[in-house]
C-alpha cells in the first residue's frame, strides 16, 4: 500500500513572490532535500520537493504524519519537559551547522537571515504593518513597555542586524508554538520550514520559548531553558557558549519575534489574512511580557 501523504504547493500569487524573493520558496524545498535526511529529529519527511527559481512553483510531497501526531496551537499549554524537547531539537539542528562551512558550500541557497528579513520589509511593507500591530494590541501589551513604544523597531532592527558578526548556523526562524507538534513518542517536532535561514542560535530559542510558554511557566523556567540549551548545543558537537552572554542575547532576539507577530497583526485591510487575530494577540501578548520582563530594551546597554 503506497504511503498515506501530505502536499504541500504554491500559495497566493503575493505570498509567492515575496516568499520567492525572500527565499523561503527554495528553503522550504532546500530544508527537505539537503537537511532533513541528515538530521535526527522530530520533523516531516519529504518523499519528493522541487522550487521553480523562475515562477517561483514549489510542491513538497511529505509522509503524512497526522495519525501519529499532534500538531499544537495557541491554545496549547506546554510543560517544562516539552520545552526542553523542543531546546533538544532545536540544539540538535543548530549543532550541525554551528560555523560550519557548509554554510558557504553547500547551503548557499539559504539566505542569511538579516537578508531573509530585509526583503521580507522592503517587499511586504513589514515595517509600517509592524507599527499598526503594536498599536493594535496596546491593551495587550505591558504599560511600562508600550511607553517605550518608538524604541521597538530600532531595538528590532539592531537584533536582526546582530547577525553578521556573530556566528552563523542554520536557523528554523519561524519556531512559535504552532508550528510544533507532539510526536507519537512524546517529543516535540518541528514543521513548516519555509523561514529556514542561516542566522543566529537566539533567534530560534528566544521565538520558540517566547511564544510556547505562558508567561508565568516562562519566569520560572526560562534561565534553567536557556542554561538547558546551552548545554545540549555543547553536548551535540557545537560550542560552549558562556551562560550569561547566551542570556543577554535571549533577551536581545525578542524583537524580531514579535516582528513577525505585530506585522501579520498589523497587515492593511485589503491584504489577504495571514492568520486569525486570536493566534497573533496571543502571541504578542506572551512575548511582550517576556520583553518586559527582561528588560530587553536595554540589553545592549
Amino acid at each position: 500500500m503506497p504511503p498515506s501523504v501530505f502536499c504541500k504547493g504554491t500559495q497566493s500569487l503575493g505570498s509567492r513572490f515575496i516568499l520567492g524573493m525572500n527565499g523561503g520558496v527554495a528553503a522550504e524545498a532546500s530544508f527537505f532535500n539537503l537537511v532533513r535526511p541528515g538530521l535526527d529529529i522530530h520533523a516531516p519527511e519529504a518523499l519528493f520537493a522541487r522550487w521553480d527559481p523562475t515562477t517561483f512553483n514549489s510542491i513538497v510531497i511529505m509522509r503524512d504524519i497526522g495519525d501519529e501526531a499532534r500538531f499544537t496551537t495557541h491554545r496549547d499549554t506546554l510543560t517544562q519537559e516539552q520545552a526542553r524537547s523542543q531546546l533538544r531539537t532545536l540544539a540538535t539542528l543548530h549543532a550541525a551547522y554551528f560555523d560550519s562551512p557548509e554554510l558557504d558550500t553547500t547551503l548557499t541557497v539559504f539566505n542569511n537571515w538579516e537578508t531573509f528579513f530585509s526583503i521580507t520589509v522592503e517587499l511586504a511593507g513589514f515595517g509600517p504593518a509592524c507599527a499598526r500591530g503594536l498599536l493594535q494590541a496596546e491593551d495587550v501589551i505591558p504599560p511600562r513597555l508600550f511607553a517605550r513604544a518608538e524604541e521597538v523597531w530600532p531595538a528590532t532592527l539592531r537584533c536582526v542586524e546582530d547577525n553578521r558578526h556573530l556566528p552563523r548556523t542554520l536557523i528554523h526562524s519561524d519556531g512559535h508554538l504552532a508550528n510544533w507538534h507532539v510526536a507519537g513518542d512524546g517529543e516535540m517536532g518541528l514543521n513548516d520550514w519555509q523561514c529556514t535561514s542561516k542566522g543566529t542560535w537566539g533567534r530560534d530559542v528566544a521565538y520558540t520559548l517566547s511564544t510556547a510558554l505562558t508567561p508565568d511557566a516562562r519566569r520560572v523556567w526560562e534561565r534553567d531553558l536557556v542554561t538547558y540549551y546551552v548545554e545540549e548545543l555543547a553536548a551535540r558537537g557545537g560550542p560552549k557558549l558562556d551562560g550569561d552572554e547566551a542570556f543577554r542575547h535571549y533577551r536581545q532576539q525578542m524583537f524580531a519575534a514579535l516582528a513577525w507577530w505585530t506585522g501579520t497583526l498589523g497587515q492593511p485591510p485589503e491584504a489577504p489574512k495571514m492568520q486569525p487575530e486570536e493566534v497573533s494577540r496571543t502571541f504578542i501578548t506572551r512575548i511582550t511580557a517576556a520583553i518586559d520582563d527582561l528588560d530587553s530594551l536595554d540589553a545592549w546597554a
